[in-house]
């Protein structure tokens, strides 16, 4: 998955050719959960499986030019302090040669480029590129794609539309490099590809990295707005003015929308309608990370609750005219749209 990649790039990042023996690497728990794309909520239940299958995870690698192959995991172990909020990764020393010649190729900048890729095959793809750049090309066969790529194998058409084609894309988009391919054929049969590496010159403001635990959050739109920019725009100034707990509720009330939807998101992340369908949360020991949150959600929910009971409390005249009003203040395409009580009292004023 995309956290097990990301995890795997950021180990990399830390190896130096200093290193005698593979010792483990010491990372924050908190801090590694956010740039790999964890949500604080579960923060150590869903960091120690991705760690788990990474320590069951088997990896093959082939040397063409030794005719050897390696059998061995990506992590050797990890272990968590929990009162020091750290944990320790180990890396399999077999290992060691490989990673030391990806690393040579790795660098910090690299990494930023990669955490912000969202497809797996884009994450490993990027990684050979990184691995090649200095030679400007590089040629695989079809079956060594399928391997590397880690892709099941299927028609070369499939293979071309629906994993090649959208990584290399993305790639162009979301990263410092420049990628193009072609198909490579011996006597007209179709053996593989060559690919061209380039880097950018001037990479354009899409290329600044949003924080790792903010591109989380915008993967939790509708996929066909990722890219939007008035949702990046909003999710992102919802996050730093609320958080991420904010963000989420806000983004799965917008579900709702039915046409119109970077709007209808930008209106519930301004006025909160999620708070108003989300089940009331305790802190938990076990969950130090949410009290915050918890505490924030509860005060919002609180105020919600006096506007409700005070608007209940009015005769049905003054309901039905404040009802009025405020409808009359929301965008026309809201209008047009059913909304639960607490939804059209954000537009309310009294």
């Amino acid at each position: 998955g995309l956290q097990e990649l990301r995890l795997i790039a950021i180990l990399v990042s830390q190896i130096s050719p200093q290193d005698k023996n593979f010792e483990t690497y010491t990372f924050k728990i908190k801090d590694l959960a956010d740039l790999i794309g964890i949500d604080r909520k579960d923060l150590y239940r869903d960091i120690e499986s991705v760690t788990r299958r990474l320590v069951g995870t088997r990896i093959e690698l082939y040397d063409r030019a030794k005719k050897e192959r390696l059998q061995a995991t990506w992590m050797a172990s990890a272990k968590y302090e929990y009162n020091q909020g750290v944990v320790h990764l180990g890396i399999a020393e077999e290992l060691k040669p490989f990673l030391l010649q990806l690393r040579e190729h790795f660098t910090e900048y690299a990494l930023v480029n990669l955490l912000r890729l969202r497809s797996r095959y884009a994450i490993r793809l990027y990684e050979l590129a990184q691995r090649h750049a200095y030679q400007k090309t590089m040629r695989y066969s079809l079956d060594e794609l399928y391997s590397m790529l880690g892709a099941e194998k299927n028609t070369t058409s499939y293979f071309t539309q629906k994993i090649l084609r959208p990584a290399v894309y993305e790639i162009n988009k979301r990263s410092d490099l420049r990628l193009s391919y072609s198909p490579v054929k011996q006597s007209r049969k179709f053996i593989g590809f060559e690919f061209h590496i380039g880097k950018k010159e001037t990479p354009g403001a899409d290329l600044r990295p949003l924080p790792p635990a903010l591109t989380a959050i915008l993967a939790m739109t509708r996929p066909a707005y990722h890219e939007h920019p008035a949702v990046i725009a909003a999710v992102s100034r919802a996050y730093r003015k609320h958080g991420a707990a904010y963000c989420k509720r806000n983004i799965a009330y917008a579900e709702r929308a039915t046409s119109n939807y970077p709007a209808y998101l930008a209106q519930a992340l301004r006025y909160d309608w999620g708070i108003a369908v989300i089940p009331a949360t305790k802190p938990t020991a076990v969950d130090p990370a949410r009290v915050e949150e918890i505490a924030q959600e509860a005060a919002a929910r609180t105020a919600l609750e006096l506007k409700v009971n005070y608007f209940k409390s009015l005769s049905k005249e003054e309901q039905e005219r404040i009802r009025a009003e405020a409808i009359a203040k929301m965008p026309a395409f809201l209008r047009k749209l059913k909304h639960p009580l607490e939804v059209i009292l954000s537009f309310a004023e009294f």
